[in-house]
């Protein structure tokens, strides 16, 4: 369900762009029925991965479904050069009822290193193409008193963050591109001031989500309080909790070595409206971009998040006209699809959507390099009348558009790339194993095809 959310922005605006697309890939394969009461299983089951080379113009995709996996190795053309099927036995994928999801994935030479787990398990399979074998593994397991946090994989390399409660450490479980594996341990506080939702190590920690350096993320809800920024030599953790200040911790790389900098909102906050104010803040080219939130008032405030000086605020009171804003705040209720979306007619009743903990903002850029600045807020409920107790979300958003260097509002087109390449991927009719993904500058989206029962790829020509 909530898959369908990303492109939100998208269904909420009035754009016009131009788009084409170009199929590069068909590869038969047989997916399997769906079988709705197996819920998540499928979803688990039905996938297309990719490992990228980072020193090559070659890739492997997996496709897999609910019962084997197959590895294609492809050039920079979707030219298949190779692929290794293997039988039940040599496959972790291939056993009946495997739980086992994607969790990301390394490479060197001709061995690709797929890394899956169920839980706090994880597992390594490695395709190696030179001699068309698959080999697997367990990964050393999570001891029981850590506390598991997320995985993923970033410039050739895979991590674990766990965190250890007894020692107060963030633990980084570490595969290298060759299948090795290796454990740091970063010694991290939690703050003598913290909410009561934050309390403790295990929670300070807890809901984080991970933001590539090319912006890319697999949350489509991005109201973690915890975010983890991606570069080739660093990672910079910011930690949001209510009303007090923002954390940026950084860990340069390879030796994880911590510095950490504070951001304070004393200058748009009182002390007693911190204590009811919902922060979530973006990490952008040095500066922290901030939606701050209360019943009283939203602010878009940007820092400096070395020095933690203010460098600009836009504030919106319920005096305020709301035709200044850059789009039209809207309001869609979900229950797997898009049922309503109704305009909000006032700052007063667009203050009291965003007065909840659920928020988040985005920062993205346009074609005139300008930021373009989208709050969210989201609350869950549970339906009445002829919907009676079926869950269903509710998402407001709006835009204001920012100058680059001046941080103040401007006038500007809220357009984006970004929202290009969603507006695309809405108007593909096929939902099944879709993998929208970038190499080489490129942009392209891969599905399953039910007429032809084949695996497409097309290259998406944004303008």
């Amino acid at each position: 369900m909530l898959s369908r959310f990303f492109s939100l922005s998208l269904l909420l605006l009035i754009c016009t762009f131009s788009h084409a697309q170009n199929k590069i890939f068909s590869y038969p394969f047989e997916l399997g029925a769906t079988a709705p009461l197996l819920g998540q299983f499928e979803n688990i089951q039905q996938k297309s991965n990719i490992v990228e080379h980072p020193n090559s113009t070659e890739f492997c995709m997996a496709l897999q479904n609910n019962r084997k996996v197959e590895y294609i190795l492809l050039d920079s053309n979707f030219k298949v050069m190779k692929k290794v099927v293997p039988d039940e036995n040599n496959s972790l994928l291939s056993k009946p009822g495997s739980l086992l999801g994607y969790s990301g994935g390394t490479v060197s030479g001709k061995k690709y290193n797929y890394i899956y787990h169920h839980q706090r398990r994880f597992y390594m399979e490695t395709v190696d193409f030179a001699s068309k074998t698959v080999t697997n593994k367990p990964l050393p397991e999570l001891p029981k008193d850590e506390n598991f946090i997320i995985s993923f994989s970033d410039n050739n390399i895979h991590y674990v963050l766990s965190s250890s409660n007894k020692a107060n450490e963030l633990i980084v479980n570490i595969v290298n591109d060759k299948g090795e594996t290796s454990r740091k341990n970063i010694p991290l506080k939690v703050p003598e001031v913290v909410s009561r939702k934050r309390a403790g190590f295990a929670m300070y920690l807890k809901d984080c989500m991970i933001i590539h350096n090319d912006g890319s993320t697999d949350n489509k809800i991005q109201s973690n309080p915890v975010k983890l920024y991606c570069q080739k030599d660093k990672f910079n953790l910011v930690i949001n909790d209510a009303g007090n200040p923002t954390r940026i911790i950084t860990l340069s790389l390879p030796d994880f070595q911590s510095t950490e900098k504070t951001v304070d909102y004393t200058d748009i906050l009182s002390d007693k409206e911190k204590e009811d104010a919902h922060i979530s803040s973006f990490l952008r080219a040095g500066q922290l971009h901030s939606l701050v939130s209360n019943s009283k008032m939203i602010s878009i405030v940007t820092h400096d998040h070395q020095t933690g000086k203010l460098l600009n605020k836009y504030e919106i009171k319920s005096s305020m006209d709301i035709i200044s804003l850059a789009t039209v705040p809207v309001t869609s209720t979900y229950r797997d699809v898009l049922v309503e979306a109704k305009e909000v007619n006032s700052a007063k009743n667009l203050i009291k959507e965003f007065d909840v903990s659920t928020n988040w903002i985005e920062v993205t850029e346009n074609d005139a390099r300008q930021l373009v600045v989208t709050p969210y807020s989201i609350t869950y409920g549970t339906s009445n009348g002829m919907y009676a107790n079926y869950p269903y979300y509710k998402v407001t958003c709006f835009q204001v558009i920012l100058d680059s260097s001046t941080f103040s509002i401007a006038d500007g087109d809220v357009e984006t790339k970004a929202q290009r390449i969603n507006a695309y991927t809405q108007k593909i009719k096929y939902s099944r194993a879709t993998n929208q993904f970038s190499m080489w500058n490129n942009q392209y989206y891969g599905y399953y095809n039910n007429d032809t029962r084949s695996y497409v790829v097309e290259q998406l020509e944004i303008q």
